[in-house]
């Protein structure tokens, strides 16, 4: 790539207004935080291997965040609890933006990549980070019910209708007893529309 400047000596480089933008946004980038804070990354993990590299990047002296929820779950027949991730094959990993060991983490048993725009990893901005921790931590598991529990439907065509709940139908779905036209029938609705 040529110097544009070399080729007209009556241009200067700070004569371009593109390149005061990106100057500024570099300036600003680059003294938004403390020389002293860490940044969170986000690492991509090779599949299903989140907690291999979560340990391992420990065992590193790594701060690592891998966010999962309780879910229940049909298996064989029956209902167990699983931890489910909120990011399938991603952690996050706090470490100093001028930190030299960039290929140790990527060299970590189950580490795919970081996540980078060009050559440089991509810090998550501190505010971002911490609307991901408040929203996951504020995240509620959904009601559980048993056969029997009386419930009210919420929304959808049999909104404000009482019910018994008789079984779950899948993950995200419940068989509901319901009195229409003098008889109990048989309704399968979203477990989201129940209260």
């Amino acid at each position: 790539m040529q110097d544009y400047s070399a080729r007209n000596p009556d241009y200067k480089l700070d004569d371009n207004p593109d390149h005061n933008n990106v100057t500024q946004m570099v300036t600003m980038r680059s003294g938004a935080f403390p020389a002293d804070f860490n940044d969170w990354y986000v690492v991509q993990c090779k599949p299903r291997q989140e907690h291999r590299a979560k340990e391992n990047i420990e065992n590193q002296q790594g701060e690592v965040m891998l966010f999962e929820r309780p879910v229940e779950k049909i298996r064989t027949g029956k209902r167990v609890k699983v931890n489910e991730l909120w990011f399938p094959g991603y952690v996050f990993v706090k470490m100093p933006r001028e930190h030299i060991l960039w290929s140790t983490i990527r060299s970590t048993l189950g580490v795919l990549r970081l996540v980078r725009f060009g050559e440089q990893p991509c810090p998550i901005r501190p505010a971002t980070f911490q609307s991901i921790c408040e929203n996951v931590g504020a995240a509620e598991l959904r009601p559980k019910f048993k056969k029997g529990d009386s419930v009210m439907v919420k929304s959808g065509a049999l909104a404000g209708m009482d019910a018994i709940f008789a079984n779950y139908d899948g993950a995200a779905r419940a068989v509901l007893l319901i009195n229409l036209l003098h008889r109990e029938q048989r309704v399968k609705v979203d477990l989201a529309d129940l209260a």
